[in-house]
């Protein structure tokens, strides 16, 4: 089906939710008038207390609590109840078009804890409270997951944000081996020679770098590789596979890290959510509905292109036979990390 007939077969959903956003402002607006009401009442609580005694202070602390309680029945959460019938509604009927096997659901992570030992966020954290995402089977039969993710940044020592920031993480579950784990990303300022995370167990895994330039050095001063067994990433991640993986992350021109352990891949995109409604824009202004559209079929074919490039297919990732790596891998090898040192 051409975009433009899926757009138009997309019409009598969009208008039922389209009337249900405008009914969601209205309600957003009587919120405002609830919040200027409630901060008058609340700044004139002290004043009657100094002046008038605890008796209208306290007639005026009830009436800011019936306050409260009458916002939370008349107006509810237009933005959560709008979010909600959006995906629901537009982004379910948009996915069942695009990709009838991909089902559009809530609160159904797989990956939860796989995802948070995994490295691939860093120092943040998968919120709890889960969200929406797509589940499927890609077309060479590899089961995936394709979701919101809200990523907070753990307070520590009374320091850093608890503030959410906003990504897609996408996990694809292979059919062959990725090696034991190895996670790239983009490069930043100084590189150094190891790292390590802190799983949610509270167990340290260390890391060390692995250096591309001698297959692609376009690739090594744009990206870091750190592995736990260097001997495995040389054999899986060919020229090709480092070219291709290239050509996906300038494709979708958005900050990307992935992690290959065992047989899935990871991926976060950072800084985006393609399942977010905007309240505030129509769904029948200019090429809205197309942009949406766009967007979530960027992200189906980059869930395809993944699961081709860890398909062991020709040009591809190479297969990783797990039997056949050497115990003895060199990341200790001290002449090696003279060798990174100067490629890096």
């Amino acid at each position: 089906m051409k975009t433009n007939q899926l757009i138009a077969s997309l019409e009598p959903t969009l208008a039922e939710v389209e009337a249900f956003r405008k009914k969601q402002l209205r309600l957003k607006q009587i919120e405002y008038g609830f919040y200027a009401m409630g901060t008058i009442l609340f700044l004139l609580i002290p004043i009657c207390l100094g002046m008038f005694g605890a008796v209208l202070a306290g007639v005026l602390a009830v009436g800011f609590v019936a306050l409260l309680i009458a916002r939370l029945l008349v107006v509810g959460t237009p933005i959560k109840d709008y979010q909600e019938k959006y995906r629901n509604k537009v982004l379910k009927e948009l996915v069942q078009k695009l990709s009838p096997a991909t089902k559009f659901v809530s609160n159904s992570y797989k990956y939860q804890a796989s995802i948070q030992d995994s490295g691939l966020l860093g120092t943040s954290v998968f919120s709890e409270k889960g969200g929406a995402l797509l589940n499927g089977k890609t077309k060479n039969g590899y089961p995936f997951q394709l979701m919101e993710a809200s990523l907070m940044t753990p307070v520590v020592n009374g320091t850093g944000s608890s503030t959410p920031s906003k990504g897609m993480i996408c996990v694809i579950e292979g059919a062959h081996y990725l090696g034991e784990h190895t996670i790239i990303k983009s490069k930043k300022g100084w590189t150094e020679s190891s790292m390590s995370i802190l799983t949610k167990a509270g167990r340290e895994e260390k890391f060390t770098l692995y250096s591309t330039k001698h297959k692609s050095a376009f690739f090594n001063e744009k990206y870091v590789i750190y592995t736990k067994k260097r001997n495995e990433v040389e054999t899986l991640l060919t020229k090709e596979a480092l070219q291709k993986l290239d050509a996906l992350i300038q494709a979708k021109n958005v900050p990307m890290n992935i992690v290959l352990k065992e047989n899935k891949l990871f991926l976060l995109l950072s800084g985006v959510n393609y399942f977010e409604a905007n309240m505030n824009q129509s769904l029948f202004g200019k090429n809205v509905v197309t942009k949406i559209h766009d967007k979530i079929a960027a992200s189906l074919a980059l869930v395809e292109d993944l699961s081709a490039l860890i398909g062991g297919e020709a040009g591809r990732m190479k297969i990783v036979t797990k039997e056949a790596i050497k115990p003895l891998d060199n990341a200790a090898d001290s002449a090696y990390d003279h060798f990174i040192g100067d490629e890096v």
